[in-house]
């Protein structure tokens, strides 16, 4: 089981996450966080089929024709 201070640390991570993504996305210009996107989701493409993560790429797919 998780102890009180992993539980701790695992929120401090999380919010030390987002405030890093939100100062890049806020710090970046459109253009800029396009190419970031895409250099993302040729990443998560290039993956193996099997791995999880490869199938966030539709979601960033979206944000990109968002932009």
């Amino acid at each position: 089981t998780q102890t009180t201070e992993a539980a701790k640390l695992c929120r401090f991570h999380f919010l030390l996450a987002r405030k890093k993504e939100l100062d890049l996305v806020n710090g970046t210009q459109t253009g800029e966080l396009k190419s970031l996107l895409k250099a993302t989701v040729s990443e998560y493409e290039s993956l193996h089929p099997q791995i999880a993560l490869r199938a966030k790429a539709v979601g960033l797919k979206t944000w990109v024709t968002c932009l």
